[in-house]
């Protein structure tokens, strides 16, 4: 019988029915790749919107200068934020399915203190007419001062405290932000001509008609105010909002603790009272928090060095 060649005949790809599945390479042999451009997912995370892929290949290269330029393109405290930050970027981290995240806060840290070190700033000459009064030198103060100098802009910064830094330097205790780190970030976006003057309160000893004549007033009075609870005896012997007590710290008090000690809310201050607190001699230290320990508000870092250091927390428990 004469052979069909016809019937053994392959049907081409174009053929109805015919898929790429049936041969591993298929037609995709024959197609170009195609290049999208798009923002990694730690970049859109990240709050101040860094550049982390840019400055992490640097670092890769070994080029630590190019990438503390590029990391403070957009964050002026990478050693800063290398130690305190949430690092929200590293929970959106393509790598987390793979074989973990990067460990972007780590390495800001690294490339931060290089930083310290090494990194230099230079005055930058004002070259807008317009001038910008900035009222409180925390860390929103501070950076809106950093980002106008660069731009140009005379700037100056008005802060009620004797020290610029707000809760940088009165929230958060020097276990986990050196005064050194902060003094050498700060002095780094002075250096840019950034003027400051402490001892101002708006309303007080500075007047509003002092600040009117700037073209432009950026209000930066930062998160100092306590949340209160509204439940009674609040105010009683005994009761302290945490954030008075590490300014007492930062000021250089030891606060009267007692034996036992109590605090409420399961956040990042609440883990720096309780550690704090344990630190300053108190023999049981008990953190109630109203949320579940996954769903607290404080870092897993946070709440496991706090559990190290002896503290109790107690889950699901509010105060009423």
């Amino acid at each position: 019988m004469p052979l069909d060649l016809g019937a053994a005949r392959p049907r081409a790809w174009s053929e109805p029915g015919r898929t790429t599945l049936e041969l591993s390479t298929g037609a995709w042999r024959s197609r170009r790749p195609r290049y999208v451009e798009a923002a990694a997912p730690c970049h859109g995370a990240c709050p101040a919107g860094e550049a982390i892929p840019g400055w992490i290949q640097h670092a890769r290269a070994g080029d630590h200068a190019a990438a503390w330029r590029l990391l403070r393109e957009d964050n002026p405290f990478p050693a800063i934020t290398g130690r305190v930050c949430g690092h929200p970027c590293e929970s959106v981290c393509n790598r987390r399915a793979h074989d973990g995240a990067v460990a972007i806060n780590a390495l800001e840290r690294v490339v931060g203190d290089w930083g310290l070190e090494h990194g230099q700033a230079r005055p930058v000459p004002v070259t807008r007419r317009e001038r910008v009064a900035i009222v409180g030198a925390g860390p929103a103060g501070l950076a809106c001062a950093y980002h106008l100098a660069r731009l140009g802009y005379g700037t100056t910064l008005f802060e009620r405290e004797p020290a610029p830094g707000g809760l940088l330097r009165y929230g958060i205790p020097e276990y986990r932000l050196p005064r050194t780190v902060l003094e050498r970030e700060i002095a780094l976006v002075l250096a840019l001509g950034v003027r400051v003057e402490v001892g101002c309160t708006l309303g007080r000893t500075l007047a509003w008609r002092d600040v009117e004549t700037y073209d432009a007033v950026f209000v930066a009075t930062g998160a100092g105010v306590p949340v209160r609870l509204g439940v009674p005896g609040e105010a009683a012997a005994g009761i302290e909002d945490g954030l008075r007590f590490l300014r007492a710290l930062a000021d250089g008090g030891v606060p009267p603790v007692g034996r036992r000690v109590v605090v409420v809310g399961g956040g990042s201050t609440a883990m720096d009272v309780a550690r704090s607190a344990r630190r300053l001699g108190a023999r049981a230290v008990t953190v109630v928090a109203l949320e579940t320990r996954a769903a607290m508000p404080a870092l897993g870092a946070e709440i496991a060095q706090a559990l190290a250091e002896g503290v109790e927390i107690v889950n699901g428990l509010g105060v009423t």
